[in-house]
């Protein structure tokens, strides 16, 4: 069951669990988000786990001081790229068989394109957007690539690509393809080498 935003806030907040009046410190990520829609879950991690798409708290809040919260999809969905650009995330790749969560990206200020990528997706996520991690095969340029965008689902039938990594929101490329959470949950551990998965 869904707990308002505010009793949610004061149970977990910087991972002290204040329920029913006890004051218990997990060493927890603390990632709620006031639920910013029906479409994600929120998932608190130990320090034992490496997932794709955590984030701290500190950049959901920052993130969204930037921004007007009330503009419409479009606009929301550049605001998130203009907050990344205005965080100096650069391109940098580590080398084949390694990558980086989106708080790693966000802590190190750059990351591969599939790094900036994961980045970008938490973050619009986390100011109510739906959106998700596109494969590009065939780039704005009609050159074949191995490249990674996020795209962002603006009304009911329009997707914005946005590319970190290109430097450049609203991008056109050729040929891309969607991928679920579980897919580049899949892909991340893979580049990494870490994890087997079983279907």
């Amino acid at each position: 069951m869904r707990r308002a935003p505010e009793e949610a806030d004061a149970r977990t907040l910087n991972g002290i669990n204040t329920k029913n009046g006890d004051n218990l410190e997990y060493k927890v990520r603390q990632l709620y988000v006031h639920a910013p829609s029906d479409n994600y879950y929120t998932t608190m991690l130990d320090d034992s786990v490496d997932h794709p798409f955590q984030i701290s708290m500190e950049a959901v809040k920052e993130v969204r001081a930037f921004m007007d919260l009330q503009g419409d999809e479009y606009e929301k969905a550049r605001s998130v790229y203009l907050f990344m650009k205005s965080k100096g995330v650069t391109y940098h790749s580590l080398g084949p068989g390694k990558t980086r969560n989106a708080e790693k990206v966000w802590n190190e200020k750059k990351g591969s394109c599939f790094d900036q990528t994961l980045l970008y997706i938490v973050l619009a996520r986390s100011v109510g957007l739906k959106a998700a991690y596109y494969d590009v095969s065939l780039d704005n340029k009609g050159e074949k690539v191995c490249h990674a965008c996020a795209g962002v689902k603006i009304g009911r039938s329009k997707t914005v690509l946005v590319d970190p990594a290109y430097n450049t929101f609203d991008i056109n490329h050729y040929r891309v393809e969607k991928k679920n959470d579980l897919e580049v949950w899949q892909l991340y551990g893979q580049i990494n080498r870490r994890y087997q998965y079983v279907s």
